[in-house]
């Protein structure tokens, strides 16, 4: 999954395809370079980010989208074009554009969000976020896993309940959650498969990777710097069973997942998934 922000403020990209045109061009870059769905969003999900009213995250995205939609069909190219949105009245008017996926990082904060994903067959992502939906307070590292697989079933069992049967789940790493919870969902990622649902891991140039890189005793270098960091979680993400990664640099993760792939014993194809 290849991010694809239309916003002046996001954490790593921001203001960087501020037209448009610039932004499918960069869409159809990312889906060349081996990209199976984009994630377009108009209003960042970063910490302290200005809240940005339906209108206009509708006004930045949906023509994006749109236009996106139109030049994969022309090209033959088959990728699917996610809404990165809490927002039900934006993901109405992508879906209408012609996307197919809601990424839907309050983890169905409204409810109206499954009937809409629902209504549209469209698969939903649900993700916990740690800044709407604190864990716990004493909540151990080793308890985190645990505690969010119960938490994202429910959430997954109320998007069944109200129509919405194509699911992804996302354990939210970065959002809200200590140093020692990210890498706990990191090493117990496979426990997340018990849900029956395809795991989606989104780490790429974040913040908490600065973190583990200071842990480590390196510097951080910053979101335009963290590549070595996002293809070191890409990888073990991967291993450990994610089916989708959130990514900013495709061509770059692809490489390292097809040697990876290479060197495994056996070999194994990922799923195709839309």
């Amino acid at each position: 999954m290849g991010v694809l922000n239309v916003t002046p403020d996001s954490f790593s990209d921001g203001g960087r395809w501020p037209t448009p045109d610039q932004a499918v061009a960069r869409a159809l870059a990312m889906a060349r370079e081996g990209a199976q769905v984009v994630d377009v969003g108009g209003a960042s999900s970063r910490p302290g980010a200005v809240i940005v009213p339906p209108e206009k995250e509708i006004q930045r995205s949906v023509p994006v989208v749109r236009a996106l939609t139109r030049r994969l069909s022309e090209q033959d190219l088959s990728v699917a074009v996610s809404i990165d949105t809490s927002q039900v009245e934006v993901a109405k008017a992508a879906l209408e554009a012609g996307a197919t996926v809601i990424n839907d990082v309050s983890g169905l904060a409204d409810p109206a969000m499954a009937r809409l994903a629902a209504a549209h067959q469209a698969v939903l992502v649900l993700c916990h976020n740690g800044l709407n939906h604190p864990l716990p307070e004493g909540l151990v590292p080793e308890d985190t896993v645990e505690y969010l697989v119960g938490w994202l079933g429910q959430r997954a069992e109320q998007a069944r309940q109200l129509g919405a049967h194509l699911l992804v789940i996302d354990p939210g790493f970065g959002f809200g959650k200590t140093i020692e919870q990210n890498l706990a969902i990191i090493t117990g990622l496979r426990q997340f498969s018990r849900l029956g649902w395809p795991v989606l891991v989104g780490a790429s140039r974040k913040g908490s990777l600065g973190k583990l890189l200071l842990r480590s005793g390196l510097p951080d270098p910053g979101p335009q710097g963290r590549l070595g960091a996002s293809l070191a979680m890409a990888l073990a993400a991967a291993e450990r069973g994610a089916a989708i990664l959130r990514v900013h640099d495709v061509a770059a993760t692809c490489q390292a997942l097809a040697l990876a792939n290479l060197l495994s014993l056996p070999p194994t194809s990922p799923p195709r998934l839309f």
